[in-house]
């Protein structure tokens, strides 16, 4: 179920940070590579992640649990990626962000939300399947580096993305910009992705993905997700951008078909 996050907050304070750049761009961030033992460890943190079924992911060393948790407590490198993309300002690529509404799926740390609001987004949406790490990471990233000074509205809702393509059908939202990392290693979860894409991004919208080429174990990749989309025959599909890695990663921008704008 799609909720909003809760008014309760984690502590700052407590976090260990790191200092990200992208471009002009410096983002301070909670170094996820401790936060795991610090929610095991810290009886304040272990209370506040609520969830027995989390606790249990990070003490078995899990990065997936799936339909429990789905590694929003790490930092992912196809995150960083998508901000990186976006900062270059690739000539024919460039993404305009100032005051766009822009929504990110399966947010984890949140840094390509948050770089949107350095860049003057008029509202960004942070979604991710655990409450516990929009409350943890997203939102004490968001507090980091969102000032009182940046005009943005930031809303933080959690669950499945079925649910979320319901919410958002009901309240008619939607988005210029969606934006999504390190989210199509399950091609079960293909068809309630592209119905977020389908139902809440505008006639001139652009979706942003980065992911990697493969995912061990899982099944999903990006050749995989290329031709689920183009069977759909609701997007064009386009790697605009590759990163070598003995893994490679790559950006794939997605735009509604001429034929099928989609538009409510």
């Amino acid at each position: 179920m799609i909720q909003k996050k809760k008014q309760t907050h984690s502590d700052p304070g407590k976090f260990e940070s790191l200092q990200l750049e992208f471009g002009q761009q410096c983002l301070k961030v909670v170094d996820t590579r401790k936060l795991g033992n610090l929610i095991l460890k810290d009886e304040k943190f272990r209370s506040f992640a609520d969830s027995k079924n989390l606790v249990a992911a990070l003490s078995s060393n899990s990065d997936l649990v799936a339909g429990i948790y789905e590694g929003g407590l790490k930092m992912w490198e196809c995150g960083e990626d998508l901000v990186h993309f976006l900062s270059s300002h690739p000539v024919g690529q460039a993404i305009e962000l100032k005051g766009k509404f822009i929504l990110e799926l399966g947010c984890g740390a949140g840094l390509p939300g948050i770089y949107c609001c350095s860049c003057g987004a008029k509202a960004v949406h942070f979604q991710d399947f655990n409450e516990e790490v929009l409350q943890l990471v997203t939102h004490t990233n968001a507090t980091y580096n969102i000032t009182e000074s940046k005009e943005v509205k930031c809303r933080y809702l959690s669950g499945d993305w079925s649910s979320l393509s319901q919410l958002l059908q009901k309240e008619k939202q939607i988005y210029d910009v969606i934006l999504t990392a390190e989210t199509i290693y399950s091609p079960e979860n293909y068809s309630s992705l592209h119905d977020v894409f389908h139902t809440s991004l505008s006639a001139n919208g652009v979706v942003v993905v980065a992911a990697k080429v493969y995912y061990f174990g899982v099944g999903g990749g990006t050749d995989g997700f290329i031709e689920y989309v183009e069977s759909q025959k609701c997007f064009t599909a386009e790697v605009v951008h590759t990163i070598k890695a003995a893994v490679p990663r790559k950006i794939i921008l997605l735009h509604r078909q001429k034929s099928n704008p989609g538009s409510r």
